[in-house]
């Protein structure tokens, strides 16, 4: 399998996957040096903690959140998002697979794509 990253950014929704991979590889270190902190101080996490209750880790959690919260919105896009070459859909259909109420996005754009490239659309 490719990885979505060595695709050519030519369509939208792969400059959308990659900045949200890129937004996972960033939060994950930082929620994990969170997580240290609290379990170094025997402290459980908790939505407390997350939201800055009087805990060291509090500013690393809202730091995650905040990354998160974006790679988020950028999960949206895809999935809002017709892709406009094959390699586009098939790097969203691998991204969405799990998230099945998406799949009509991913639908329309590869029938888009096929009218275009028989001459119909």
């Amino acid at each position: 399998m490719t990885d979505i990253i060595d695709f050519p950014a030519t369509d939208p929704v792969l400059a959308f996957i990659t900045e949200s991979k890129r937004l996972d590889r960033l939060a994950a270190p930082v929620r994990e040096r969170a997580d240290k902190i609290m379990f170094a101080l025997g402290d459980e996490v908790t939505e407390g903690a997350i939201e800055g209750e009087g805990t060291a880790a509090a500013p690393l959690y809202r730091e995650a959140e905040a990354i998160e919260a974006r790679r988020d919105e950028l999960f949206e896009r895809v999935a809002s998002t017709k892709a406009t070459t094959i390699d586009g859909a098939i790097a969203q259909l691998r991204f969405l697979l799990e998230r099945v109420e998406h799949v009509e996005i991913i639908v329309a754009g590869l029938r888009d794509i096929e009218r275009r490239l028989a001459g119909t659309g």
